[in-house]
């Protein structure tokens, strides 16, 4: 399961900022802007900053309260959703 995280890219047309209760995300090509929110917000970070797959769960498992297992699956739900709305790779 984890090349899936492996290969998480956040594309040159993607800007985003930090905000009190989550992420704003801008499309630059498409001007669509996304508000990811925790603990999803959590996780984006958590991926931006280039933690190992292991280290993400560790911590996503720890932000969450849900088990390793619970916490695997909600990680790809993400990445997914994610990659559906072009804000990654």
């Amino acid at each position: 399961m984890k090349s899936n995280y492996e290969k998480f890219k956040v594309p040159d047309s993607i800007l985003f900022t930090v905000e009190l209760r989550g992420v704003a995300i801008i499309n630059k090509k498409s001007m669509r802007k996304y508000v990811v929110i925790y603990p999803e917000a959590a996780l984006w970070l958590v991926m931006v900053e280039g933690h190992t797959w292991e280290k993400t769960v560790e911590l996503l498992t720890a932000i969450t309260g849900k088990s390793e297992k619970e916490t695997k699956n909600w990680i790809h739900r993400c990445i997914n959703k994610w990659r559906q709305s072009h804000i990654i790779e």
